[in-house]
């Protein structure tokens, strides 16, 4: 049975020009698996761009007290990002 970690699952921001870097920690005790990260960048209100990649490490999971870092670009000017999470604990 699968459940949902993203409780457990905080994140940080740091905006850079081209789009944003995001920090996904995982405060849990159990490692979710395949955490998948969603930037969807914005112009005026309208979705411009979009990214995703994963969150995780060679065993595919975030390991509890763990942090990974990925940069999501746009290549579309934009002015607004807002990041999404999306994982499972089995």
């Amino acid at each position: 049975i699968y459940g949902c970690p993203m409780a457990d699952l905080t994140y940080v921001k740091a905006d850079i020009k081209e789009g944003a870097i995001f920090q996904v920690t995982n405060n849990g005790d159990k490692a979710p698996e395949f955490v998948e990260g969603y930037a969807l960048f914005f112009k005026d209100g309208k979705v411009v761009s979009w990214e995703s990649q994963y969150f995780m490490d060679d065993d595919c999971d975030i390991k509890p007290g763990k942090t990974i870092s990925k940069q999501f670009t746009s290549y579309t000017e934009f002015d607004t990002v807002e990041f999404y999470l999306r994982g499972r604990i089995y």
